[in-house]
């Protein structure tokens, strides 16, 4: 569990804990940048600025490696957010893990119904706030202004309610908020001036342009320790300040495989900057600080592990995401592993699909690291890591990111390339509006084929039927989709998907994903999966969706609805789209269509 703690701009003796949140939501739901409602306080996360256990020591626990993710975002290294398990309950006040500041700073008592900047009450006196009136029933603003590039901060509500003027009586305006006969809903919510009597309706601030006339955006970074200078000429919008697109993590994961995986590249990671200095230094420093954690090493082989090591680091920022995917794809398929990171063995093809289904492997042991690179707000991030919608975590880039490390088990399918190559080249046409569609969003995705909507499809599909058969819920299940990348000019063909589960503890599961790559069970799971996709309870509409007529955000899906295909946010990796399961089992006048029906 984590604790938060602080104000922004108060003394240090103030400072509490506010909450605990997981160490895995502070790189998901609830990373930098995020606004959370605990009992008592309403704050925003802060920044990476004042994470001070991130020094590169090969002794620190909270550093984290994986060559992979380090090449493709230019990082040195990861960093966990730092726990506090010893911490006892007698100082808990004391405890200073992971920063906050007070979000929203506009607070309103429900008794006399005033609106207040925090720093209008005496902290120095009390813990625990207490209004004017005599009322300690005092919350957060409901709203809160933001923009595209990130910045938030407290909706206007003193410009809002004088037409974007000042108030004509007095430069510290007393605001109201209160609602009109008693109802509840924002039709009849109303902010008035005090000072000078003005009212006005909040029944149109959810309006695209409301706040256009009304406030510029002041480019407001409350998530770090003083504000950016800079200007910014976005529009503001009114949100309530703990609605879905107030903030959308970046996320980027990679699994961490043979080599990078082995105990001994770990070793090297903590001493690299050690050994790189000299040979001499670095012929101490095997001896006798590595050499002896690894006695069936000689000095030639971890030298040979260092200088491939170095090798890599060397290429940092290099690899681009194919890189990565068809490193990844190379393991699963190709090589059976032991590693105290990643074990897998083949198993036997269910004999039913072996004329399109190439190999599977049963992953009783794997690890995956997530990073996070920032946030976006109102929209979602586009899938671009260059994308400059990305709002950062910290005042200055730093050579690491904040990142978790997960353990699970895993199932990965590889599909037979020529046969879906040769079913992609029949069904081009019919996808090309999907494709067009694509290109025409703000979404980025340089994967998409007819061959990744297939593959993307059945893990969908399947993992809808692996929830049943092995009893994990859906949203605990992850896809991750092995497709060639169209535009890549090296050749990494790849064709496959891997289902897995990850936890944050040391043990991440139980092993009944892995039971069910039996070939038996398999083989009965894909034939369900295959019956259920043929009827859903949105068809003839869902089926007969395809073309112009898709469905799902900006018609990005086919014949794929929330009754037959889509999954929690969490088990997806494309924001449920490119979905079609027609793909799979074809459509009623097109049964050639589904690559099942040809086996």
């Amino acid at each position: 569990m984590r604790n938060v703690f602080g104000s922004k701009g108060t003394s240090n003796r103030n400072k509490t804990v506010v909450g605990d949140i997981r160490q895995t939501q502070l790189i998901t739901s609830f990373g930098c940048g995020s606004i959370i409602d605990f009992v008592n306080d309403t704050v925003i996360i802060a920044g990476t600025d004042k994470w001070d256990w991130t020094g590169r020591t090969p002794d620190n626990k909270f550093i984290i490696y994986n060559q992979n993710l380090q090449n493709l975002l230019n990082k040195d290294y990861f960093v966990k957010p730092k726990t506090d398990a010893n911490r006892k309950p007698l100082y808990a006040e004391k405890s200073r893990d992971i920063p906050a500041y007070r979000f929203p700073e506009m607070l309103y008592c429900t008794n006399c119904h005033r609106l207040y900047h925090y720093t209008a009450f005496n902290y120095q006196t009390s813990k625990k706030i207490k209004c004017f009136c005599g009322s300690t029933k005092i919350v957060p603003s409901r709203f809160v202004a933001m923009c595209e590039e990130g910045h938030i901060e407290d909706f206007p509500y003193s410009e809002w309610v004088h037409g974007g003027n000042k108030c004509s009586k007095s430069n510290n305006p007393k605001l109201s908020l209160f609602n009109v006969g008693g109802k509840s809903e924002i039709s009849s919510l109303f902010v008035k001036c005090n000072s000078c009597g003005l009212s006005r309706g909040m029944h149109t601030v959810f309006m695209e342009n409301a706040l256009v006339n009304i406030k510029k955006c002041s480019a407001n970074t409350p998530w770090l320790p003083r504000n950016v200078d800079q200007k910014c000429n976005a529009s503001l919008k009114t949100r309530l300040r703990n609605a879905t697109n107030v903030y959308f993590p970046v996320k980027m994961s990679a699994l961490s495989i043979p080599p990078w995986s082995d105990r001994i590249y770990k070793k090297l990671e903590g001493y690299y900057d050690v050994i790189n200095l000299n040979q001499t230094v670095a012929k101490q420093v095997i001896e006798n600080l590595i050499q002896p954690d690894f006695p069936e090493l000689s000095f030639e082989d971890i030298s040979f592990a260092f200088n491939k090591l170095k090798e890599s680091k060397e290429n940092k920022g290099k690899k681009n995401q194919c890189d990565i995917y068809y490193d990844e794809y190379l393991v699963l398929t190709r090589k059976q592993s032991n590693d105290i990171e990643y074990s897998a063995e083949f198993v036997n093809i269910p004999i039913k699909y072996e004329s399109i289904i190439k190999k599977v492997a049963a992953i009783d042991r794997l690890t995956e690291v997530v990073a996070m690179l920032g946030f976006t707000r109102l929209k979602s991030w586009s899938g671009d890591i260059y994308d400059k919608k990305i709002a950062p975590l910290s005042l200055k880039e730093k050579n690491w990111l904040p990142a978790v490390q997960l353990n699970g088990e895993g199932i990965f399918i590889e599909f037979d390339i020529d046969k879906l190559e040769k079913w992609s080249h029949s069904v081009t046409g019919y996808y090309l509006p999907m494709m067009q569609k694509l290109k025409q969003s703000f979404l980025f995705n340089e994967r998409f084929s007819p061959q990744y909507v297939l593959l993307h499809t059945f893990a969908h599909l399947l993992i809808r039927q692996l929830s049943i058969e092995c009893g994990y819920s859906v949203a605990s299940l992850k896809e991750k989709i092995y497709s060639t990348f169209p535009g890549n000019k090296n050749d990494s063909q790849m064709a496959g998907v891997l289902i897995y589960t990850a936890a944050p503890d040391s043990d991440g599961s139980l092993g009944g994903l892995v039971e069910q790559s039996d070939p038996l069970k398999l083989g009965y799971v894909i034939d369900k999966m295959l019956e259920t996709a043929r009827w859903c309870s949105s068809d003839p509409l869902c089926i007969n969706s395809f073309g112009e007529n898709g469905q799902g955000f900006e018609s990005l899906n086919y014949a794929a609805c929330h009754s037959c295909a889509l999954l929690p946010e969490t088990s997806c990796e494309f924001r449920n789209l490119l979905l079609d399961r027609g793909a799979l089992i074809g459509r009623p006048d097109s049964i050639d269509l589904g690559i099942f029906n040809n086996i």
